[in-house]
């Protein structure tokens, strides 16, 4: 019920991060998942300086709670 919700207004999040390149480095976590939970960390580990990669499927993000 909640994939079937439209939000065209929505970016997607692979507008609104910079793709992974791997000759800049090895990253020190890898986040799988880009729901609430997984961005929440993600944005968590970079804000302390952590180099993080998200992994996930390229969709909108999709209000699942209303």
């Amino acid at each position: 019920m909640q994939a079937a919700k439209q939000e065209p207004q929505q970016e997607t999040i692979g507008s609104m991060l910079s793709a992974y390149d791997a000759a800049s480095g090895v990253a020190d976590v890898a986040v799988v998942g880009c729901g609430p939970s997984g961005l929440s960390l993600a944005a968590e580990l970079g804000s302390r300086g952590v180099n993080v990669v998200l992994v996930g499927m390229e969709s909108k993000f999709t209000n699942n709670y209303g």
